[in-house]
């Protein structure tokens, strides 16, 4: 039997795969090379026409409390857009959810693993072979600030604009793996992502995600060889559920009661991500609507740069869309304790992590954690393939 393949599943998956490319590129050293970075905005537009056409000419049925909470966060994303030049990323996200409600979870997390490996090789080869520069930089790192590695030592971005974005890139393609592969992936996969998660360390130098890989690792592999039961807890902890929220809340407590003092363990201990934070919140304020993507960056007017998620998500993007996108995080980690689904609460509780020390909530690498939001089926891709032949419910029954 021949499978007849769908102009619009394709360009969803072609769709993908160039975002990732142009995504990954845009945060790669090739943006210090002439007219690369208008060309890759060209390309950012280019995939916003294509994923509005698909939506445009599909049929779309939502509830209708879907339907306010979107048409609330579409209004105050233009508003931050328009009043405060900051930027479609989010419009482009909710566009990709849209339209992945229609295939399967694995699928999505397949594409997303072959867009963000393939763009990341092809950064660091032309590195390797010249034709971008690796950007390195010298750290001095204290005792005092608790560092795995202190003392001074050398960072690496082999081709990237900033030397924690491969350590980044490998944690995503991990929790990729394991969200998509669940008890099928192997002891030697895991390995393999934990010898990359040691070099990443040792080259890269990203501390904090060197640690949540090895968590996440450590967790991953008793729920492998013990299964599901073995880690029923997380279904019934409160905490896990509210994870997001509570980070986002701990996050500004601890801004305001140790951004005050610029010489205490905590703040120190996070490279004064705590008081950064204070001193930008006071410099700029949060708004309904937000300010632009240059507030916490090394670019903003009061020069403080803010490594932290949940601050940057509530001071780039306001406070509606900051409050709609922790919900939706919530809302599936709540999804995802109710399926009993061991694999995604890890990539999830990885992910949680990952924002305290850097802003992540508006990568394109969350696209496939976005596209679950309102994703119904679920199946593999194999077993959709086995429904079309009638052979799925014959092997069910063997």
């Amino acid at each position: 039997m021949k499978f007849k393949i769908s102009s619009k599943a394709l360009l969803f998956e072609l769709g993908v795969i160039f975002y990732f490319f142009i995504m990954t590129l845009s945060s790669s050293a090739y943006t210090l090379l002439d007219n690369v970075s208008q060309i890759l905005s060209a390309f950012r537009l280019l995939v916003l026409l294509l994923l509005l056409i698909i939506a445009f000419s599909d049929t779309i049925r939502l509830s209708l409390f879907h339907m306010i909470i979107i048409m609330i966060f579409v209004a105050f994303s233009l508003g931050n857009m328009v009043f405060s030049g900051g930027g479609y990323k989010f419009i482009i996200i909710l566009l990709f959810v849209l339209i992945a409600r229609k295939y399967s979870q694995d699928l999505v997390f397949k594409i997303a693993f072959v867009g963000l490996m393939a763009s990341s090789v092809l950064v660091i080869i032309s590195s390797i072979c010249g034709i971008i520069p690796d950007l390195a930089n010298e750290r001095v790192v204290d005792s005092f600030s608790f560092s795995l590695l202190s003392g001074k030592y050398v960072r690496h971005s082999y081709g990237f604009l900033m030397s924690n974005i491969i350590p980044f890139i490998l944690s995503y393609l991990y929790m990729y793996r394991i969200v998509q592969k669940k008890e099928t992936m192997t002891l030697i996969e895991v390995a393999i992502f934990q010898l990359a998660n040691v070099l990443s360390f040792l080259f890269c130098g990203s501390r904090v995600v060197f640690l949540t890989i090895t968590v996440i690792g450590v967790v991953h592999l008793y729920l492998l060889l013990k299964g599901r039961t073995a880690i029923s807890f997380l279904y019934n902890n409160k905490l896990i559920a509210i994870m997001f929220p509570l980070l986002t809340i701990g996050c500004f407590i601890i801004a305001l009661l140790f951004g005050r003092e610029a010489y205490n363990t905590v703040n120190i201990m996070f490279n004064f991500r705590f008081s950064n934070i204070y001193k930008t919140i006071i410099f700029f304020g949060i708004h309904l609507i937000g300010n632009e993507n240059n507030v916490g960056t090394q670019n903003s007017l009061n020069g403080v740069v803010v490594d932290n998620g949940y601050a940057m998500l509530f001071l780039q993007k306001g406070l509606i869309v900051g409050i709609i996108i922790i919900g939706a995080w919530a809302l599936l980690t709540i999804k995802a304790i109710k399926l009993k689904n061991a694999y995604l609460i890890i990539a999830l509780f990885g992910i949680a992590l990952l924002n305290v020390v850097d802003y992540h909530f508006t990568s394109y690498m969350n696209v496939p954690f976005y596209c679950l939001l309102l994703q119904k089926n679920n199946k593999c891709f194999i077993i959709n393939r086995l429904d079309e032949l009638g052979l799925w419910k014959e092997y069910r029954k063997k």
